[in-house]
């Protein structure tokens, strides 16, 4: 794998396991136990789960696995990914960070996806042998960005300041190594501290975006911008 110039972070993401408040009702237990998984390894997806929340407000942010699922397709699937240019890190809305080998081969079936991440929270890393392609830790937003220490973050959010995308990225890919950050979840906004680590906050659209929309046009304009030789990568 080359030298990484970019680093790309799914951030506030809304994959985890079923939230603590849930595993001890009788309706998730009993759910559970027919899935034959533990509560803690039970990856929380609201369109399956909603019958134990009484409350869906609160959680809007929470149990959106298929956004990471698509996002990560997004990403693995660009020329700058398969050559080796990015390193992707996913941080999630309960501070855990996983790390994302670009040669993974992700599963395109959600089912199938959600097993894969059913068995990173059991196990840690995927595969349990050998070289990992998907490992899991506990740390936050912040103390991540401190491990990576980018020259340079953007932020890429509903509520920044307005920009041309291509224009933005013609300067953007001076800059190594960069970061680009993109939100992992379906509705409401960036945390205080998140907004914090970037050293930009721009929008690229006047309406929202769905996160894999954003990201594909990101790193398609980074790509043109780098003016990086494919051919010779594949």
């Amino acid at each position: 794998m080359k030298d990484s110039i970019l680093y790309f972070i799914l951030a506030e993401s809304a994959l985890e396991s079923i939230p603590v408040e849930f595993r001890n009702l009788a309706k998730f237990r009993r759910y559970a136990k027919k899935q034959k998984k533990s509560p803690e390894t039970i990856v929380f997806d609201k369109s399956i789960h909603s019958f134990f929340i009484d409350n869906p407000k609160a959680y809007e942010k929470r149990g959106r696995p298929d956004i990471v699922h698509i996002s990560l397709l997004s990403i693995l699937g660009t020329p700058l990914c398969k050559s080796g240019y990015i390193k992707i890190f996913i941080h999630t809305l309960n501070d855990l960070v996983i790390q994302v080998d670009p040669n993974v081969r992700l599963p395109r079936n959600y089912v199938r996806f959600s097993g894969l991440m059913s068995q990173l929270f059991m196990m840690g890393k995927v595969p349990p042998k050998g070289s990992s392609l998907l490992t899991i830790h506990e740390m936050t937003l912040k103390e991540l960005h401190d491990e990576i220490k980018p020259k340079h973050t953007i932020l890429f959010s509903k509520t920044g300041k307005e920009v041309e995308l291509n224009n933005l990225m013609k300067k953007a890919v001076e800059i190594k190594p960069l970061a680009i950050i993109v939100g992992g979840f379906p509705h409401g906004q960036f945390e205080k501290k998140t907004l914090e680590i970037a050293d930009e906050v721009v929008s690229i659209s006047k309406i929202s975006l769905d996160a894999h929309v954003a990201i594909s046009r990101v790193l398609y304009s980074y790509e043109i911008s780098s003016k990086i030789d494919f051919n010779n990568d594949f």
